[in-house]
């Protein structure tokens, strides 16, 4: 499975994987209250000090989170958070629940922006765009988010089965551009584009439909200590193999350009089946990523040779020669795919 960095941190899983191990024994901290805050800035600005710790999210399966969500399965885990399959306790439909890791708590900037997550959700309404219905609090002073909960499958474990057909790969990428578009609209960046964050909802075979997860992520990274950061489990809180030249440098000025190159790099994997940096560590990817480019992707699919010009342009080193709007590099790939 050449994607495993890349699939390491999703927000997101198949409703339809297997089943978690029996549930191990809670903690105290693992049951909580009703909360006493339903959105961000009511007032609760301090963290308790039995905000909810966990390493391994699978410890609080079985759990009952707030009085209000019983915690069926981990979907998913990363540096900052994770998400659980749950349920409400008083009955109604599943949703996604994202629990903040609590080290990560003590930081009112990290929690904030962390809760304002279902604001920036709010100011992008489009169909590719997965929503964030509910930011809260439990009484411990645990943040979490409700969001949509998705039938498929993360665009990772996709790519973790190899090349995709590129009528597909061609879809996909149309529809992350779209949603790019309507988010780059509203004054949204997303900064954290990566296959883990792209979730199919189509057919299993062949689908196309897609929804993007986690817009404001990146401002809640900013404020943990950047993407660059590693967590006190060891991982790393951003994902360098996705991350423009201009956004390792200075991540907090990216544009809505960083998007465009996170995209073309989705594309160019989707369609080779292997990553655009290999590399042995994270740390000699971002180098790779400063200095290099790709191998041309007529060298390892020569059936895809005309598709060079295109991946020259959406991955030149300089902002100025790159794609500079989704539309434009929608109509580039539409054009190419006659």
């Amino acid at each position: 499975r050449r994607f495993k960095v890349a699939a390491a941190f999703p927000v997101a899983a198949s409703r339809a994987a297997g089943s978690w191990a029996i549930p191990m024994p809670l903690s105290p901290s693992a049951v909580g209250k009703r909360s006493e805050v339903e959105s961000p800035g009511s007032g609760l600005e301090t963290r308790a000090p039995d905000m909810l710790e966990f390493e391994d999210p699978q410890e609080l399966v079985g759990a009952t989170l707030d009085r209000r969500w019983r915690l069926k399965r981990v979907l998913g885990q990363g540096g900052l958070s994770a998400v659980f399959e749950a349920e409400p306790v008083e009955g109604g439909g599943t949703s996604a629940v994202k629990v903040l890791r609590a080290e990560f708590g003590e930081n009112q900037e990290v929690v904030t922006r962390f809760l304002n997550e279902v604001q920036a959700s709010a100011r992008v309404d489009h169909p590719g765009i997965a929503r964030v219905y509910e930011a809260a609090r439990a009484p411990d002073g645990t943040p979490y988010l409700v969001m949509e909960l998705l039938p498929g499958e993360a665009l990772a474990d996709r790519m973790n089965r190899g090349r995709v057909p590129v009528e597909q790969a061609v879809g996909i990428v149309q529809n992350i551009l779209r949603a790019l578009s309507a988010a780059h609209a509203a004054g949204v960046v997303h900064r954290d584009l990566k296959p883990g964050n792209v979730f199919l909802t189509g057919a299993a075979d062949g689908g196309t439909e897609a929804k993007l997860l986690d817009f404001g992520i990146s401002l809640v990274l900013d404020a943990a200590g950047g993407m660059h950061r590693k967590t006190r489990t060891g991982m790393m809180l951003g994902t360098p193999g996705y991350m423009s030249p201009e956004q390792i440098k200075d991540i907090k000025h990216a544009d809505a350009r960083a998007d465009l190159w996170s995209c073309s790099i989705l594309f160019y994997e989707l369609l080779t089946g292997v990553p655009a940096f290999e590399a042995e560590n994270e740390f000699v990817r971002v180098t790779k990523v400063l200095t290099s480019s790709p191998t041309p992707i007529e060298q390892l699919a020569p059936q895809f040779a005309h598709w060079g010009p295109f991946f020259q342009r959406a991955l030149a080193r300089e902002l100025a020669g790159r794609f500079q709007t989704a539309y434009e590099m929608a109509q580039a790939i539409e054009s190419v795919a006659r």
